[in-house]
């Protein structure tokens, strides 16, 4: 089986690994458990017009590359995936596909042509008919790469003060749905000193440190799909507060040293004081064994089977 992946390339300083690294990580981990190749077309141009002006460039990849199907990731990718007549299409939704109104109305045309449909979370499926070629799998995590490490290793090597405390936002500060000014708000509410740290541009190498390093990530977005980087922490057993955004909850409900709160401030920093005065890490690596990336492509190896079977 050859698979074609189809996701944006839109960043000035542009690097899959870097700026979309679970696409990459779901993708190499399926093509080393079964025998599939695979390849990517990467879409540049901004807005709806931008993405179907790679079309003409999509046809061409395909007919060069003799794919037996395509994999998109987000819904302006899959709506100019299913433009082309040549090969079946999976489209991966991921959160801002649906959250973002802009992106909706596209997103939902993407789906009903796809001939299969992944959403990270059974969140985004809320107010939709199940279309009978639906499913819900989360990105999952490499379990190799993200491991517990000692935190005051992990410190030096990043040239953190090993005696402060330090809480990791998982995003650039200039990423709007990311709440930045929350964030701020709630540690500046603090009554202890608290660093507030950004987590932009780093490898994967980089990530894992840090989540190994810090006293705990806080995610204050608007709104999520199903956050990579929840689920990183949680196989680093690092403590997390968040938002109740995408399938956070579901994930976090009834881990020890992880807790949902609103988006009042001080009832968010009261929650943030407790992990930090308790300074104790989560045992939640042990209990979310489902999201190990070999699961994950186990899942989506079968829906790729049954687009292709149905295709023969």
């Amino acid at each position: 089986m050859k698979v074609l992946i189809v996701c944006s390339a839109n960043a000035s300083d542009f690097s899959l690994r870097l700026h979309q690294p679970y696409i990459v990580e779901q993708i190499e981990t399926i093509s080393r458990i079964y025998e599939i190749k695979y390849d990517y077309f990467l879409i540049k141009g901004r807005g709806i017009f931008g993405y179907i002006s790679n079309l003409i460039p999509l046809y061409r990849s395909l007919r060069k590359g003799d794919f037996d199907l395509i994999h998109a990731h987000y819904g302006l990718s899959g709506f100019l995936s299913i433009l082309q007549p040549f090969v079946p299409v999976v489209i991966t939704f991921h959160g801002s596909d649906f959250n973002l109104k802009k992106n909706r109305m596209f997103s939902l045309v993407a789906r009903r042509f796809a001939d299969a449909s992944i959403f990270v979370s059974k969140k985004m499926l809320c107010g939709l008919k199940n279309s009978g070629r639906d499913s819900v799998i989360p990105c999952g995590v490499d379990f190799e790469m993200f491991t517990p490490l000692d935190k005051l290793e992990c410190r030096a090597k990043l040239g953190l003060d090993p005696a402060k405390k330090f809480v990791l936002f998982p995003s650039s500060f200039s990423n709007g749905i990311k709440n930045y000014p929350f964030a701020r708000a709630v540690v500046d509410s603090l009554d202890c000193r608290v660093e507030l740290l950004e987590l932009k541009s780093r490898t994967r190498e980089e990530v894992n440190l840090f989540l190994n390093a810090v006293d705990l990530i806080i995610l204050t977005s608007f709104s999520e799909g199903s956050p990579q980087v929840v689920k990183e922490a949680m196989v680093c057993n690092c403590p997390i507060v968040s938002f109740d955004v995408g399938d956070v909850k579901e994930i976090i409900d009834g881990k020890k040293g992880c807790a949902i709160a609103s988006n009042d401030i001080i009832e968010f920093a009261d929650a943030v004081k407790d992990v930090l005065m308790t300074g104790a890490r989560t045992d939640s690596r042990t209990k979310i064994s489902n999201f190990d990336n070999k699961s994950i492509a186990n899942r989506v190896f079968n829906i790729y089977k049954e687009v292709v079977k149905d295709d023969l």
